[in-house]
């Protein structure tokens, strides 16, 4: 999206709420439309109109969106329906039924944000081991929370524009625990 986009956005956003927009100064609104287009440079304007459209849509509350909000909107748009908590953990129970000889590969089989609640392998195959109360109740929760954590945190990182996602890798990169271990 690009400078003249972002302000049709806005424009639509002064249309549907006008008290917010009402004592706008000229510098205020360069400063919002430079934000929005910095914001959502890595999108169509298709895609952010759409995504305002539908907040608009769904607002009973009457405030104006803050582009985080609007993010969430187009992720819920653009991306494929997330998997749910006991949808995860489904995965990994019925990973747990062969964990003890093909932890490697069942841990495999996981999607990404599965395999990095799960941590490794031999987690897999330490839980398979285990007597089945324990593990449908306390690695079950446990499992759920480190799941939402790490889904939380890949939505979050999802949401940034690409330019601080590079600068979020470099800083991660320069403090790579393997690399330093190694």
């Amino acid at each position: 999206m690009n400078d003249t986009e972002a302000a049709k956005v806005l424009a639509t956003l002064r249309a549907a709420y006008p008290n917010t927009y009402r004592d706008v100064k000229p510098a205020d609104a360069k400063a919002a439309v430079n934000l929005w287009t910095r914001m959502f440079k890595d999108y169509p304007y298709e895609t952010i109109d759409g995504a305002v459209m539908g907040f608009i849509a769904n607002d009973k509350k009457g405030f104006a969106p803050v582009p985080g909000q609007i993010m969430d909107m187009v992720l819920k748009i653009t991306q494929e329906p997330e998997l749910t908590e006991m949808d995860a953990w489904s995965m990994v129970s019925k990973a747990l039924r062969n964990g003890i000889y093909g932890a490697e590969e069942e841990f495999d089989k996981l999607p990404e944000v599965v395999q990095q609640a799960v941590g490794s392998p031999s987690m897999i195959r330490n839980w398979a081991q285990m007597e089945c109360d324990a593990v449908e109740s306390v690695i079950q929760s446990n499992f759920m929370r480190s799941f939402r954590a790490k889904k939380k945190a890949q939505r979050e990182m999802a949401a940034l524009p690409t330019d601080v996602k590079e600068t979020f890798e470099q800083i991660s990169g320069a403090f790579d625990m393997k690399k330093i271990a190694g």
